[in-house]
C-alpha cells in the first residue's frame, strides 16, 4: 500500500536541490510540509521512522549518511557518521527508523529524475510515464563543500532578483548568460508567473539572442524578442510597450531584465497559454514523440514528456510566435547538430548541449 502524500519528506541542503524539491513537489501537489531544508528537522523525521524522507541531491545524501560537516542534531553526535542508513528504493513503504532514501545522482539532471520517480512511486506505486527507468543514484561522499547548508533558505519571492539590472548588463556568451545568477533568477520568476518550465524559458532566450549584446532582444530587454502589441487569445489580455533599436520598430520593450522576463511571461499567459497547458500533459503527443526521438538522436539527457510536448507547442504555436518555428535547421543555430526540422527542435538542442534538463520544472 502506497504512503500518503503527508508521510513524504523531500530533503535538500543546498539552494539548487532545494529548487528541484520544491519544483518535485508542485508537481506532485504535495503539502509544503513535505519539502525540507533543515537538517536538525530531517534529523528528527528520519529517525522517528514515520517518514520516507528522500535526500535530493549529493548535500543531503552526504550529510544524512555522514554528517561530515558537523552540524547540530538532536542526538548531540560529532559530525563524521550518522546512525542512519539508505533504505532500498524505489518504494511505497515507510522503511523504518533510521531509514533514508538515496535520491542523488551524478548530475544535477540525474537528482531531478531519480527523485521525482522516486517522490511517485512512494506515492502511486510505480514509476511516473516520463521517468520509466531513472539512473542509479550515486553514493555519499565524507567530503563537506562550501555549497552544503544545515538550514537551506528558500529564495522564493521577486525581491531577490536583481530589479535594477537589464539584459544588456547579463549578455555576453550563451554560457556566461546562463551562469549569471540574475538571468537565473529572472527565469525562475516568469516561470512561477506564466506556470512554464525555467529550461523551455532559457531555452527561448538564448535563441532568441538575449545572451547577444548587439541583439534586439537585449537592447529593448526583450527576451523572448516579441512584438508589440496586444495579445489577447487565452482567458486574459496584455498589450506590451513598443522599443525602436537601430531603426527597427514593431518589438516589445521593458526598462530591467526582471521587468523583461515578467513581460514574457505576461506574453504567455494572454497569447500563448497552450504551452503551459501542454506542460500539464505526461503522454506524450506525436509532435512531443518526435522532439523526445530528436533528443535521444542527439544523445542529450532526457526531459519528461510534459517538456517535449510543450517545446513542440511552443514551436508549431498558431499563430507562430517565431517564424522559425523553433528548428534546430536554421541560420539562428548555424552548426546544430543533428539538424531537424520538427517544430521546437531548435530548443531541444539548446538545452541539451548547455545541460539545461535540470530546469525540466516550474518555479513555485
Amino acid at each position: 500500500m502506497s504512503i500518503s502524500a503527508s508521510q513524504l519528506v523531500l530533503y535538500a541542503a543546498t539552494t539548487g536541490d532545494l529548487e528541484k524539491a520544491r519544483g518535485i513537489a508542485a508537481a506532485l501537489q504535495l503539502p509544503s510540509t513535505s519539502v525540507q531544508a533543515d537538517f536538525y528537522n530531517a534529523w528528527n523525521q528520519v529517525t522517528s521512522g514515520d517518514y520516507l524522507v528522500i535526500a535530493v541531491g549529493g548535500a543531503a545524501l552526504d550529510s544524512l549518511y555522514y554528517n561530515q560537516c558537523g552540524w547540530s542534531n538532536p542526538a548531540g553526535e560529532a559530525g563524521g557518521s550518522t546512525p542512519f542508513a539508505i533504505a532500498t528504493a524505489p518504494r511505497d513503504t515507510l522503511p523504518g527508523a533510521n531509514y533514508f532514501v538515496n535520491g542523488a545522482g551524478a548530475t544535477a539532471s540525474d537528482t531531478l529524475y531519480i527523485s521525482a520517480a522516486y517522490a511517485y512511486y512512494a506515492l502511486y506505486g510505480e514509476y511516473p510515464t516520463e521517468f520509466p527507468s531513472p539512473p542509479s543514484p550515486e553514493d555519499p561522499s565524507a567530503i563537506c563543500e562550501s555549497s552544503f547548508n544545515s538550514d537551506v533558505s528558500c529564495p522564493c519571492s521577486t525581491n531577490s532578483c536583481n530589479s535594477t539590472a537589464t539584459f544588456v548588463d547579463v549578455c555576453g556568451s550563451e554560457s556566461s548568460f546562463l551562469n549569471n545568477s540574475d538571468v537565473i533568477c529572472w527565469a525562475e520568476q516568469a516561470s512561477k508567473q506564466a506556470q512554464i518550465p525555467i529550461a523551455l524559458l532559457l531555452a527561448q532566450w538564448l535563441y532568441e539572442g538575449a545572451w547577444d549584446c548587439n541583439s534586439i532582444a537585449v537592447n529593448c530587454n526583450n527576451p523572448g524578442n516579441a512584438n508589440s502589441g496586444l495579445f489577447d487569445r487565452c482567458s486574459t489580455s496584455y498589450t506590451t510597450s513598443s522599443c525602436t533599436i537601430s531603426g527597427d520598430s514593431g518589438y516589445a520593450g521593458t526598462n530591467t531584465g526582471l521587468g523583461g522576463a515578467l513581460m514574457n511571461a505576461d506574453i504567455y499567459n494572454a497569447g500563448y497559454c497552450l504551452v503551459a497547458s501542454a506542460y500539464q500533459n505526461s503522454t506524450l503527443t506525436s509532435g512531443g514523440e518526435e522532439l523526445k526521438s530528436y533528443a535521444e538522436s542527439g544523445g542529450w539527457t532526457l526531459m519528461s514528456n510534459n517538456m517535449y510536448n510543450a517545446l513542440y507547442q511552443l514551436g508549431n504555436y498558431n499563430p507562430v510566435w517565431a517564424s522559425s518555428y523553433y528548428v534546430a535547421n536554421s541560420p539562428y543555430l548555424d552548426g546544430a547538430s543533428p539538424t531537424s526540422n520538427v517544430p521546437g527542435s531548435g530548443l531541444v538542442y539548446l538545452i541539451g548541449v548547455h545541460n539545461l534538463a535540470q530546469y525540466d520544472y516550474i518555479y513555485s
